[in-house]
């Protein structure tokens, strides 16, 4: 598991932009038959 925090105080916005960065490159990677539970730690 991991944790997206706020830079700042109420700034959602970065956060998700955050976990949609990350998630978008772990499902190129599972597309791409390169993922693995070490690499998503």
């Amino acid at each position: 598991m991991r944790l997206f925090r706020q830079p700042e105080p109420g700034d959602w916005d970065s956060v998700f932009k955050r976990v949609a960065t990350e998630l978008e490159k772990a499902v190129a990677l599972k597309i791409s038959g390169k993922w693995s539970w070490s690499k998503a730690r």
